[in-house]
């Protein structure tokens, strides 16, 4: 029996503003209790708010880019889409409306479209028009729009000190003003020798741009930790990638992993460990290790996220050992460019089988392993 859509958005203390185009939670509490649910009850959830007509920033991003404030810093969340079209954080941009804005309590919150900034005002100025045009244009207004910057925890601050211009009070918050985890980014690879392509054969160039049989497939491994102030992610990510021949319009090499290309994608998997330890009221370090495998799609790809909040980390670590069935790849870091190269910078064996990125990699100690205060 399908749950009433009303009776699920009142218990989860979930609220869609139609004169405003705004999905608000009743309180903290509800915000945080959303985060903490399992993929299949935030996606019912999800599911619900859409039946109701509101438009969110992951579905309908272009409005964000009108904000009239371009003078913060480019964003380092992402290293290569802006924040909000990375697919990966999308239980948290669903909630956000086209501006990037979502309330929570008394309060309004507003990513800015760098997602450097969170913008925070009271829930009673929703009738001011100052305040109000301030907040759309992701800029402050003194007394009224306040701005901190992604990498706080922000709803603990506005929880626990208000909204303030003393700084002193601001950063008397331990669980925000200390230093926390960074955001870190590694992306390692190993490019390989086919076994599944007729005719792959290893060359003098490890990429090859006109797409020629070479050693030019890959499996990346990507450690992540997003930071947005008001909603945090650590996660673990592999794909398969294989050059098709085409070139980008900035020249780069098109890689894709799509099954089509052959029945060997699915041989490999991501050997991991982790241990995390949260800030403020979640100070218990926790530890995960198991492995992951890609589904077998046209996407190619496997992901883990081992944890999900609008509290900040205080310390990670992620070791990840990738294993495919190869017999031949190159010991050189990720890369689109074109390589030339000598056979002595591949690794070899004499039968195809599964090899650890470990046995690879020269430098697979440093390279497949992040931390943050550790």
């Amino acid at each position: 029996m399908e749950i009433d859509k009303e009776d699920l958005l009142l218990s989860n203390g979930v609220n869609v503003d139609d004169s405003l185009h705004l999905l608000s939670f009743k309180s903290f509490n509800h915000y945080r209790n959303y985060l903490g649910q399992s993929h299949t009850d935030k996606s019912q959830l999800l599911k619900k708010v859409q039946e109701t007509g509101f438009k969110s920033l992951f579905n309908n991003p272009e409005k964000l880019q009108a904000e009239s404030n371009n003078t913060i810093r480019p964003s380092n969340i992402h290293s290569t889409v802006e924040w909000y079209k990375n697919v990966d954080i999308q239980v948290f941009t669903q909630l956000l409306n086209e501006d990037g804005i979502v309330v929570i309590g008394n309060y309004f919150f507003k990513v800015n479209k760098e997602g450097t900034q969170v913008l925070v005002a009271r829930l009673s100025d929703k009738n001011d028009a100052k305040a109000m045009a301030a907040l759309l244009n992701g800029e402050t207004l003194k007394g009224k729009v306040y701005s901190f910057s992604s990498e706080y925890d922000v709803t603990y601050l506005v929880e626990e000190a208000g909204l303030t211009d003393n700084p002193f009070a601001q950063n008397s918050i331990l669980c925000w003003g200390r230093s926390g985890a960074a955001s870190t980014v590694e992306e390692p690879a190993v490019y390989f020798l086919d076994e599944t392509w007729p005719g792959s054969t290893i060359s003098f160039v490890a990429n090859e741009q006109n797409g020629l049989p070479t050693s030019n497939s890959r499996v990346s491994v990507k450690f992540e930790y997003v930071k947005l102030g008001v909603f945090f992610q650590l996660a673990l990510k592999g794909k398969y990638d294989r050059e098709d021949g085409g070139i980008g319009v900035n020249g780069d090499n098109i890689f894709g992993g799509s099954s089509p290309w052959g029945t060997g994608e699915g041989r490999w998997r991501i050997d991991f460990t982790e241990k995390h330890q949260g800030k403020c009221r979640k100070q218990n370090e926790e530890f995960n290790s198991g492995s992951i495998q890609p589904p077998l799609n046209d996407e190619n790809k496997t992901r883990r996220v081992f944890w999900e909040s609008d509290n900040g980390l205080h310390k990670y670590q992620l070791q990840a050992t990738l294993h495919l069935y190869m017999k031949a790849g190159w010991l050189g870091r990720e890369t689109e460019a074109r390589h030339y190269t000598d056979q002595s910078l591949f690794f070899y064996i004499g039968n195809p089988r599964m090899v650890a990125s470990t046995e690879i990699h020269p430098n697979a100690t440093n390279v497949f392993k992040i931390s943050s205060n550790y």
